[in-house]
């Protein structure tokens, strides 16, 4: 008689072979992944700090707002030096007043509004990062892109002249360009166009290209130095008009944590970059200077 197979036999079998399929399946990613990793890019670090603050002296670093921190700053210009011990070096002259907030709305977006005293003039901006200087040989700039709007609150005058409220707007725009060198130095430059709606009087050029350009070198962990140099590049002024001198500007900064405070040398009276970089009256080389600061301390949201 032939024997029948053994039914119990079957299900011992048919398990073994289940479990051997499995470890096989599970095995093969494993051996897949043997000389097939990708390589590790490594993540190039970003340069912080190119310049300590949004601002310099007269006009605006490549620097934005980290996401939901508000900056707060003011800044004060005295008379003229050349009133000597008479007038205490500008201090019992007229100031130049301005505050100003910045909020940063992302890491490379922060937008801002300001009140100037001189003009009465409130202004408006948007700053936007494109580029940021990285270590390692990466991106060797950090490129900002940087549009103010003014508008002077100024009682209208019997002439009427603001009588259209476009007479009362100028505007800036800037894409402003600087590289860190190290620890120790910091340079940028920023083609500049300015347009005034309403010019100051007859010849004077409606719009006018210029450039800035700032440096910053760094003394110890917490003080350095700042200068800024501002010329305009066309012609904007009346023929035989030559009441007007380049705005510069030195600083002597100092840092601690989230507050700067900068002590001011400059030959611009006017803070606002409009009326700084084109209308500044006084020559810094025959000593036409004002004293003053700036003060920026950041607000963690």
């Amino acid at each position: 008689m032939t024997a029948l197979p053994n039914k119990e036999s079957t299900p011992f079998n048919m398990k073994k072979f289940l479990i051997l399929l499995t470890l096989t399946v599970l095995s093969l990613p494993i051996f897949a992944q043997e000389g097939e990793e990708p390589a590790v890019q490594p993540q190039r670090e970003t340069v912080v700090q190119t310049f300590p603050n949004v601002w310099i002296v007269n006009t605006a670093s490549v620097e934005t707002m980290d996401k939901r921190v508000m900056n707060f700053r003011i800044h004060h210009r005295l008379g003229n030096i050349r009133g000597g011990l008479r007038e205490f070096f500008g201090i019992d002259g007229p100031a130049g007043i301005y505050l100003a907030l910045d909020y940063g709305i992302t890491r490379n977006l922060s937008v801002g509004i300001g009140r100037s005293n001189l003009g009465k003039i409130l202004d408006g901006w948007t700053k936007y990062q494109v580029l940021r200087q990285e270590k390692g040989g990466g991106m060797p700039i950090s490129l900002s892109v940087y549009g103010k709007a003014n508008m002077t609150l100024l009682k209208n005058p019997p002439d009427n002249r603001f009588g259209n409220v476009a007479h009362r707007m100028s505007y800036i725009a800037q894409v402003i360009i600087a590289r860190k060198f190290g620890e120790t130095a910091s340079l940028q430059i920023s083609p500049t166009f300015i347009h005034h709606n309403l010019t100051d009087g007859p010849g004077f050029a409606n719009s006018m290209f210029g450039v800035t350009a700032a440096a910053r070198f760094r003394l110890s962990k917490r003080l350095g130095i700042s200068a800024e140099y501002g010329q305009i590049l066309n012609s904007y002024l009346p023929a035989g008009n030559s009441n007007f001198h380049p705005s510069m500007g030195l600083s002597l900064d100092m840092l601690t944590g989230g507050h700067v405070f900068q002590i001011v040398v400059s030959n611009s009276f006017d803070i606002n970059e409009g009326r700084a970089i084109p209308y500044t009256s006084d020559n810094f080389f025959n000593g036409d200077l004002h004293i003053g600061f700036n003060i920026m301390r950041s607000f963690w949201l």
